[in-house]
């Protein structure tokens, strides 16, 4: 289930560039294909060996039942997470976001525990206990990090060029980009300055899941797979190459 989830949370960016692109917004694909490729890498790792897909999977699980405590630790006013996060709030605009007077925010807690408690967690519980990684990959001594995590499957290329240097979009650090060289001008909302390469960046991601997932599980349609990469997407890749005068 986690696996399947998380296929089509990857593939929601990838549909969300699809979108933007007929609307000429170059600039808004740069951080989705930065979150598909975090994706990816989650996809990738947690399908990459049959002798530990089972713990991934459940290791994924288990940080989902943890994050959802955190939270609805925070709504109980009565906790220290309670108390610690309308301390730092309090007398702002959202101050009273984890005010939820209508629920039974003890009894949510209690049956994410329960949750978290049960047997099929129980290895995941043990290793957490010990090793408490911020992020369900590293368990088990796993990668740390998203910059390990792609080191892992190969994909440090990938890493410096979706992640890192599109970083900046995602944390208000190009605004700057805005300004075309040598001109006084700023580009427009919806500009379609460097449609083509995220179009192509988001056609890669694709179409590397699809070869991944063909040579991991059923390596006998990699042929049929080469054959409708032809007829069905290579014209498409040819036709945003082909496309001028949207450098960005």
């Amino acid at each position: 289930m986690a696996a399947a989830l998380l296929l089509m949370e990857y593939t929601d960016p990838i549909d969300g560039v699809a979108i933007l692109a007929r609307k000429g917004s170059a600039r808004n694909c740069v951080p989705i294909i930065r979150t598909g490729f975090e994706l990816q890498l989650n996809l990738m790792y947690m399908l990459q060996r049959d002798d530990a897909l089972e713990s991934r999977c459940l290791a994924y699980e288990f940080y989902h039942w943890v994050k959802q405590k955190k939270f609805a630790a925070k709504c109980d006013p009565n906790s220290d997470a309670g108390k610690q996060v309308r301390g730092q709030t309090r007398g702002e605009l959202l101050a009273d976001a984890f005010d939820h007077p209508g629920r039974d925010i003890t009894a949510e807690i209690a049956a994410l525990q329960d949750l978290m408690d049960r047997p099929r967690y129980a290895a995941i519980k043990a290793e957490y206990a010990i090793s408490k990684p911020k992020h369900w990959y590293g368990m088990w001594g796993g990668p740390g990090n998203i910059e390990r995590l792609a080191a892992e499957l190969d994909r440090l290329g990938h890493y410096e060029v979706m992640y890192r240097y599109w970083s900046g979009h995602a944390h208000g650090e190009s605004a700057l980009k805005r300004m075309d060289e040598g001109k006084l001008e700023m580009q427009p909302i919806r500009c379609p300055r460097g449609l083509p390469h995220s179009c192509l960046n988001a056609c890669n991601l694709a179409n590397e899941m699809a070869a991944f997932l063909v040579n991991r599980f059923v390596p006998q349609l990699k042929d049929e797979l080469a054959a409708r990469f032809l007829v069905d997407v290579k014209p498409g890749l040819d036709l945003i190459k082909s496309v001028t005068g949207l450098d960005g």
